[in-house]
């Protein structure tokens, strides 16, 4: 949970146009998305057919 505490504080920045971007934080913005997707398929429930 808290890689979507960090990932959240991380998008209000950018949206409030703080800090810059680097090239290192933008990679590690990507791990935690990718982080936050495989879990939330791997506990999203089955879809129905």
């Amino acid at each position: 949970m808290e890689n979507l505490v960090e990932l959240m504080q991380r998008l209000l920045e950018i949206q409030s146009g703080g800090r810059q971007r680097s090239p290192e934080l933008i990679a590690e913005d990507d791990r935690l998305m990718d982080s936050l997707q495989k879990r939330m398929i791997s506990t999203a429930p089955p879809s129905p057919r």
